[in-house]
């Protein structure tokens, strides 16, 4: 998918197109076990996962990479340039 050049909030419009549904449900991959909630609570909320939330391999999984993404954007002084 190529998107406009140089115009973040037209990018942050396609993500939110392909990630959230009309009525706001988020779209994600689905498994076997349920843990859209954790991911739902991150990308909704801003909360990362309490340890009481993680409660298989999975999600603990899930966990490790919010944690690796919050730490990659951290990286950034101007967080918008992630989206160019």
């Amino acid at each position: 998918m190529k998107l406009r050049e140089n115009k973040p909030t037209d990018e942050a419009n396609e993500l939110d197109k392909l990630l959230a549904k009309d009525a706001g449900n988020l779209i994600i991959l689905q498994n076997n076990h349920d843990n859209r909630a954790i991911l739902r609570n991150y990308l909704i909320s801003g909360q990362s996962p309490e340890s009481s939330d993680i409660k298989t391999k999975a999600d603990n999984c899930l966990a490790e990479a919010i944690k690796d993404c919050q730490k990659f954007v951290s990286s950034y002084d101007n967080t918008i340039d992630l989206l160019e």
